[in-house]
């Protein structure tokens, strides 16, 4: 427990303080009952071997523990994190709203869910170039994650799922909130001008919408999400499709 509140050199420090205080009296003990006649000599090989080996043994141990942990929360860290974008990954997304949603449900909020896709990316991959189609994933995921930490509210997570699909998770904002950011996203998105390698490069996103009961559970507010998403598309893309989750009507609402 030390270990995680004092730096490696204060621990250090500490148990050779203690090690010395051990020695001291485990000396005057053995004076005690040997009668020992040499003061001195005793207390200073009492006080000194431990004030040496304490430090040559107990920093290295200390330090390698301490860098141990910090090597293995940075190895959570990148397998949470997509290594393209910078954002949380499909299995951070999901880690994060088996949470939320069990907070939210707990404490009676509503939860919504933006599927967001990339339209026609395919072309802008055979335009471009897969290099300069990645750079468009992560400028359009950076410009979902800016509007989403202004209006997703206090609890939220955006995360790349995969491919060019982003989700985006909020709780506790009202079903016009939710439109809203919905709307704001896509808006900003389509006013982007991205420019790569010396490139103006401009895109769109169709946007399925779910929100609901937290109750719903996670898999059933994606997959009404995904299926809003769906609607969006085939309704001419560029738009977001709203949806309840337990409701299998879609309404698709054209802003382009």
């Amino acid at each position: 427990m030390l270990t995680k509140i004092l730096s490696p050199a204060a621990f250090t420090m500490l148990v050779t303080a203690a090690s010395v205080l051990s020695a001291i009296l485990a000396a005057t003990i053995a004076m005690l009952f040997a009668g020992y006649s040499d003061f001195f000599f005793a207390f200073g090989l009492a006080a000194g071997v431990p004030a040496i080996v304490a430090p040559l043994t107990v920093y290295p141990l200390v330090r390698s523990n301490r860098d141990l942990r910090v090597t293995q929360l940075e190895l959570k860290r990148v397998a949470l994190t997509d290594d393209l974008t910078g954002l949380p990954n499909r299995r951070c997304f999901f880690e994060r709203a088996d949470q939320l949603f069990e907070t939210a449900a707990q404490r009676g909020r509503a939860v919504a869910i933006l599927m967001i896709d990339i339209d026609r990316f395919k072309e802008v991959n055979d335009t471009h170039g897969h290099s300069l189609g990645d750079e468009v994933l992560s400028a359009v995921g950076v410009t979902i994650h800016d509007v989403v930490a202004l209006h997703g509210g206090d609890d939220w997570i955006v995360a790349r799922l995969g491919g060019e699909e982003f989700a985006v998770l909020t709780v506790g904002l009202s079903s016009t909130a939710v439109a809203r950011l919905a709307e704001r996203v896509r808006r900003e998105v389509r006013g982007t001008d991205f420019e790569l390698r010396g490139k103006v490069v401009h895109a769109t996103v169709s946007i399925g919408v779910s929100i609901g009961s937290a109750e719903a559970g996670v898999d059933a507010v994606l997959k009404t999400a995904d299926d809003a998403a769906y609607v969006a598309k085939r309704a001419g893309r560029d738009r977001w499709s709203f949806a309840i989750a337990s409701a299998p009507a879609f309404a698709a609402a054209s802003v382009g």
